[in-house]
């Protein structure tokens, strides 16, 4: 049977999934059709693809057949026939089957039309999108829309529409499978596209902008993120006004990530800002102003030593706590005990005390003695006993607490070996010189073989030995073991580092309590110059080694032991 070319024309854009004007065959029965004009005639091949039994029963193979024997096997028309088919299949949910034919027709596009063809290249695409609907080959899948991305975005556009959605498919399938560092560049160049095409306020550039931040978050680049962010909150006060819901947000999110990026002093006035806003919408004692308030009161005490402010933050915390979570509650007495750091460093001792004392008492009743909470929290109440100068009740609190640590983690525990020491230094205060010698040897040998002889810990107690040793009247022992620490803290700390001017430091006491006033002086002369250019003239650690200094001049000069 012959048809003509308009025929042949119609049948190519049915197949394709075309609808032209000039006649709607859909509206037709497939039964009507294949008795009138016969089962393979063009028309009722066409009804054939648009209608539900498509699915069910159609002979794929003889239909191609019949399009090879109306065209010819390379002819343009034939593969697109098989490309139209295998598309319509995948829709229609038979991916196996359409993947066979996307193979074929991918196979001929590249031989008949060549690799560049756009109608290649959308081959490639279908290719790859059915495969990515067979589980057991989505790997492939990936590597085909790859391929399929890099080809159209070479042939196309980098900004073509097509280019984007793969880029958003491949994006998503390595987000899916937790490889982030596959899916970053992906999302940098849709974000590229986006902005180019849309400009940086379409809503397709924020959403690309918001997703790649939160890329960069979950892999730690926050410095990466920090423009994205940035941007967003200008955006935010512009569009939305300071105190909008999402402009705090995109405040907090800022400030997160500055400070996690190494700049919390950018950080901090933002984290401020937000508590602030909080603060102002909802109430100082609104829940959400604890997050905000929990990273400032971490802020002010462990980095910029604004003790006073933390304290204040700690403060509403401790009231929020004890109203929602009840004073036992173990994030209760974790807020109390920063509290009492806080009151420690700002002088308020007895306010300090109680707490501390509170939160032992709960620890005790419901931790044990032998818990490292419980410890920690009799470890903080020693430190505020010997700044008190009440050494029996320091020396008493740390030897409870290395005979529980001694018994539960063990003689060679790092915390085992930081007790030692502190009770060296408590015995020391109450003249118990010998014992004290005897703990800070322990702690020194014990850090020595656990950290290594240049761990700044080991240092740490051969200073304190070395200390012990002076206060002993050991002077020669301490000189030499004092002389060789400064040596290894200048080496491993740096010249200015605060433990090696300390350790500077009591080696010239040493010289001076052994009677050797030019090397003390010497010695000292260097301290102070070391302290005024690392802590500035008015310090405390300035005036302790001023006085030194002084001392050591008025002395008696008595030769120096070679």
């Amino acid at each position: 049977m012959s048809i003509s070319t308009g025929e042949h024309d119609h049948l190519l854009h049915q197949l394709a999934g075309w609808h032209g004007d000039s006649v709607r065959l859909h509206e037709y029965s497939l039964h009507t059709v294949q008795q009138e004009l016969g089962s393979r005639h063009p028309r009722a091949l066409a009804v054939l693809l648009d209608s539900a039994e498509y699915v069910d029963a159609p002979d794929f193979e003889g239909l191609i057949a019949d399009c090879v024997t109306l065209y010819a096997a390379d002819d343009e028309k034939t593969i697109d026939v098989c490309t139209a088919v295998a598309v319509d299949m995948h829709r229609r949910g038979r991916h196996d089957d359409a993947v066979g034919l996307l193979e074929r027709s991918l196979t001929d596009n590249e031989r008949v039309r060549g690799i560049d063809s756009r109608l290649t290249l959308e081959a490639r695409e279908h290719l790859a999108l059915a495969l990515l609907r067979i589980p057991d080959r989505v790997s492939e899948a990936i590597v085909v829309l790859g391929q399929a991305l890099r080809d159209r975005e070479r042939i196309i556009d980098l900004d073509d529409t097509v280019a984007i959605d793969l880029r958003y498919r491949l994006m998503s399938y390595y987000v899916e499978n937790s490889r982030d560092e596959l899916a970053i560049p992906l999302l940098e160049r849709i974000l590229d596209s986006a902005e180019r095409v849309h400009g940086k306020d379409h809503p397709e550039t924020v959403h690309a902008r918001k997703g790649l931040a939160a890329l960069y978050r979950g892999t730690n680049r926050y410095a990466s993120e920090i423009p994205l962010l940035a941007y967003d909150l200008v955006v935010c006060e512009r569009e939305l006004g300071p105190d909008h819901d999402d402009t705090i947000e995109a405040r907090f999110q800022l400030a997160w990530s500055s400070w996690h990026s190494g700049n919390p002093e950018h950080a901090l006035p933002l984290f401020e800002q937000v508590l602030a806003a909080h603060e102002r919408l909802r109430g100082p004692g609104h829940d959400d102003t604890i997050p905000v308030r929990r990273i400032l009161s971490h802020l002010y005490a462990a980095r910029f030593e604004q003790f006073d402010k933390a304290a204040d933050q700690c403060e509403h915390l401790l009231a929020h706590h004890e109203r929602n979570y009840g004073p036992r509650h173990n994030d209760t007495l974790v807020v109390c005990n920063n509290l009492a750091h806080a009151y420690h460093k700002t002088d308020r001792i007895p306010e300090a005390i109680d707490l501390h004392e509170r939160v032992l008492t709960i620890r005790m009743d419901t931790l044990g003695s032998d818990h490292p909470d419980t410890l920690l929290t009799l470890h903080n109440l020693a430190a505020i006993y010997g700044q008190l100068k009440q050494h029996d009740r320091c020396a008493d609190a740390y030897e409870r607490i290395l005979a529980v640590r001694k018994r539960v983690v063990g003689p060679h525990d790092p915390m085992t070996l930081l007790t030692r020491d502190n009770l060296g230094a408590a015995y020391s205060a109450l003249g118990r010189y010998t014992d004290s010698i005897e703990q800070h040897k322990l702690a020194l040998a014990g850090r020595g073989h656990i950290l290594g002889p240049e761990h700044p810990d080991t240092l740490a107690s051969s200073h304190n030995l070395a200390f012990a040793l002076v206060a002993a009247g050991h002077h020669d022992e301490a000189i030499a073991l004092a002389a060789r620490t400064v040596d290894d803290r200048e080496r491993v700390l740096g010249p200015d580092h605060p433990g090696a001017l300390s350790t500077r430091h009591l080696l010239g006491r040493a010289y001076h309590a052994a009677g050797h006033r030019d090397a003390a002086i010497t010695t000292l002369t260097r301290a102070l110059a070391d302290r005024v250019r690392v802590f500035g003239a008015d310090h405390r650690y300035t005036a302790v080694t001023r006085e030194a200094l002084v001392l050591a001049q008025r002395a008696e000069a008595r030769p120096t032991k070679q």
